[in-house]
């Protein structure tokens, strides 16, 4: 993976996708909101929401190429250290943190690479999670006690963000957020295979099949939005969240890489079970089309060979069609 740099689609995700969605959840909560995420080296994601961010938690690993640069990665940090030490400096947030490492290090050690504890100890209301290479393939983590070398999904991430999540919404329970995680549409297959053996493989089956025609590309990113919703199911509702998906952002990165961009609302409920409803139809989720965005705006794909229904293009008023913010974000 080479280092982040924007480009126009990025821009028109950033301004025409997320930010009317994140100006949406800062009026309807009434306070300004805590941002956790990859906001890349020039903080492009924290300058572009800064009206509405009060907190910033951020990761970066500092250089990414092969092999790692720990004198260039730490200038990097540098950089982004210092224009986050800015906006504190001059009121425009409240304060911030900011890790150096991948996320998924991070997060599963407990610490960043200068042995930093990574702790939350509030509600974030906006998660950017950037995983752009494929979400099924495992990272390597070393245990910082033991030096035992561990196998983790990024999918193992989100369980973790979500169980400290839940952990602060015991006291808050007006907890409401806003889930952005993008991964590389590249698949291994196998993997929906295991996940998909039991209780729905029904399902699985006859999706895959009614791809039959699609060429491999384009029948992955249905198998992957697929396996993405029940992963990120499954963790919210056993976190006592309610999932709601808005539409997925299919589009094409540097150096020609396809991406997939899934948007998550997330509502905390108490239950006796401990467990959340899911309110959406899995079905009717992946019969949808993705939408597309482009260097000017965000318009529906449109493939040959697969009957897929419209779905909302603006994301404010996606959200607005949802279950839980009919039934408990107007109360």
């Amino acid at each position: 993976m080479n280092e982040f740099n924007d480009h126009p689609v990025k821009q028109v995700i950033r301004e025409q996708w997320c930010k009317p969605l994140i100006k949406h959840l800062y009026e309807k909560l009434g306070y300004k909101l805590t941002y956790l995420g990859l906001p890349g080296i020039d903080a492009i994601d924290i300058l572009a929401w800064i009206d509405y961010l009060n907190k910033v938690i951020a990761f970066d690993i500092g250089y990414y190429p092969k092999p790692y640069n720990k004198t260039k990665a730490e200038e990097n940090i540098a950089v982004l250290s210092n224009i986050l030490n800015e906006l504190e400096t001059n009121g425009s947030i409240e304060t911030y943190s900011l890790f150096h490492g991948y996320i998924e290090d991070v997060v599963l050690k407990g610490m960043d690479l200068n042995r930093t504890p990574f702790k939350l100890n509030e509600v974030v209301t906006i998660y950017n999670l950037d995983f752009c290479n494929p979400l099924t393939a495992p990272q390597k983590i070393i245990d910082p006690i033991s030096g035992e070398v561990y196998s983790f999904y990024k999918s193992e991430v989100i369980r973790r963000l979500l169980e400290l999540q839940r952990n602060h919404s015991s006291t808050n329970k007006n907890t409401k957020f806003i889930f952005h995680i993008t991964v590389h549409s590249a698949f291994w297959e196998a993997e929906a295979e295991n996940l998909f053996s039991g209780d729905n493989i029904d399902l699985y089956n006859q999706y895959t099949k009614s791809l039959a025609e699609l060429d491999e590309q384009e029948k992955n990113i249905r198998l992957l939005r697929l396996y993405m919703i029940d992963v990120i199911k499954t963790q919210f509702c056993s976190n006592q969240f309610i999932p709601e998906f808005l539409p997925t952002l299919y589009y094409n990165g540097t150096t020609d890489n396809w991406l997939l961009c899934f948007t998550v609302i997330g509502t905390y409920i108490r239950s006796a079970a401990g467990k959340a409803p899911f309110y959406q139809s899995t079905e009717k989720l992946i019969s949808e089309k993705f939408l597309q965005p482009n260097d000017i705006n965000i318009k529906h794909l449109i493939q040959n060979f697969v009957r897929e229904a419209n779905c909302p293009k603006d994301p404010v008023e996606a959200i607005q069609e949802l279950k839980s913010y009919k039934e408990i974000w107007l109360k």
